[in-house]
């Protein structure tokens, strides 16, 4: 008597499952996902407000700052605007020299965009950040965690430790031997919805110009708009670092996004400069 086909379609689905589950297999192919999101984002604009918290020696909080800057994507550039410092309205000089800087920047980005220069530079840096997380996988020893919901999309949670034998081949990816964390991957587009990182040991910058120390926290989140894009939506960082070796900081800092529009491509240029 032959195998039922019920049964034979049951096992493929069964096999098609597992294979999902598997950490590496997910890492893999959310790492093949094209995540330049400024060219996915030309079409948007948003606010982004940044807070900053210095600490002391005994984790007290000395002071805090704030900007909040109008962000936007054109040409496949990315362009901010200051709008609020401390939460006030910028003075009326303040707001004028932001202006201006913003008109150059802008006159500046068209020029090269006009060369081709501009395009040439992104697509080079777009590259570089590909190699490097191609290495993502062979650097991470990688564990399944009981699946999530994150803001009503189903995700796959992964936590992420550093591989002992790993031999990074970019530059780059050195610094994958510094951190562990987790990785929270969408199932649908394979997107990281979030990323929660720790420094395990310090973290030098350049000729010693900055250092990072062990315990340094990272928090990345992203956000899906009107099913056709995804966008950062906060970002954290908790460190203690020394600046060339003199300057101690301690501190954090926040970012977050909202206020997302979408315009029209004819129409997003003249709504920049008149904002």
């Amino acid at each position: 008597m032959g195998v039922p086909l019920y049964f034979l379609l049951a096992c493929f689905a069964t096999i098609g499952v597992v294979r999902a589950q598997d950490p590496l297999e997910i890492i893999r192919k959310s790492v093949s996902v094209d995540n330049d999101y400024n060219k996915r984002a030309q079409d948007y604009t948003l606010t982004q407000k940044s807070v900053e918290k210095n600490i002391d020696s005994d984790g007290k909080v000395k002071s805090t700052s704030s900007k909040t800057k109008d962000i936007f994507f054109i040409d496949g550039d990315r362009y901010s605007r200051l709008v609020e410092r401390d939460g006030k309205p910028l003075s009326p000089d303040e707001e004028k020299r932001e202006r201006e800087r913003f008109e150059k920047r802008l006159a500046a980005g068209k020029a090269e965009a006009h060369r081709g220069n501009r395009a040439a530079e992104r697509e080079k840096r777009r590259q570089q950040q590909r190699e490097f997380l191609k290495e993502l996988p062979e650097a991470f020893v990688f564990r399944m965690l009981p699946d999530e919901i994150i803001d009503g999309r189903a995700v796959w949670a992964i936590q992420g430790d550093p591989r002992p034998d790993y031999r990074p081949r970019a530059s780059e990816a050195k610094l994958f031997s510094k951190f562990r964390g987790k990785l929270w991957v969408d199932k649908g587009d394979y997107e990281w919805v979030k990323v929660d990182l720790e420094s395990i040991d310090t973290v030098s910058f350049g000729f010693f110009i900055a250092r990072l120390s062990k315990g340094a926290h990272f928090v990345a989140e992203q956000t899906r708009l009107n099913d056709e894009v995804w966008l950062p939506k906060r970002i954290s960082v908790r460190y203690d670092a020394r600046l060339a070796l003199l300057k101690h900081l301690t501190g954090e800092v926040e970012e977050t996004m909202y206020n997302f529009r979408k315009f029209q491509a004819d129409s997003r240029i003249i709504s920049v400069t008149e904002h």
